[in-house]
């Protein structure tokens, strides 16, 4: 006959249904906590004359912080880049936040940046002489070349390029 441990394996699952009990009293626990906050929440909206967008408005800034630190993450949780993105709509549609406020601005009407039009520079290495910083340019310019431009000139820096 099978020399099978049942006593042994009894309480094993005892162990199993005490510790599946423990998990069952934190989460009921964490739902009155969740319950307790969205009804004082709630009295707070009445009081002040808030909204959930104002609250969600002004959380938005600390989950952008929270996203940004989870990109970071070998881990992510499964719902992150829906997450991502849905925040990247809010701060499109917003036109930007300041401090958790909302700017004020135009309903509808969208910034137009326009990029003074420029010949492209050639592809080549390029010396600031006032700093003796060399970027080199293969395809698309690099951040520290578009600084130059910028703050130079085109001309200016076309002539820094080396032969």
């Amino acid at each position: 006959m099978i020399d099978v441990d049942y006593d042994k394996q009894i309480q094993e699952l005892k162990k199993n249904i005490e510790e599946l009990e423990r998990r069952k009293q934190e989460a009921l626990k964490r739902e009155e906590g969740f319950n307790a906050f969205d009804e004082a929440l709630q009295r707070i909206f009445d009081e002040y004359g808030l909204t959930e967008y104002d609250l969600f408005l002004l959380k938005s800034v600390d989950i952008c912080k929270w996203l940004e630190k989870l990109a970071g993450e070998a881990i992510q949780p499964g719902s992150f880049h829906e997450i991502k993105e849905m925040m990247g709509k809010l701060y499109a549609r917003e036109n930007g936040l300041v401090s958790g406020k909302r700017k004020s601005a135009k309903v509808g009407k969208k910034a137009v940046v326009v990029k003074k039009e420029q010949p492209k520079l050639e592809i080549g290495i390029y010396t600031n002489p006032h700093t003796q910083q060399t970027v080199e340019k293969k395809r698309r310019n690099p951040k520290e070349l578009d600084a130059w431009l910028d703050e130079y000139g085109y001309d200016t820096v076309v002539a820094w390029k080396q032969d």
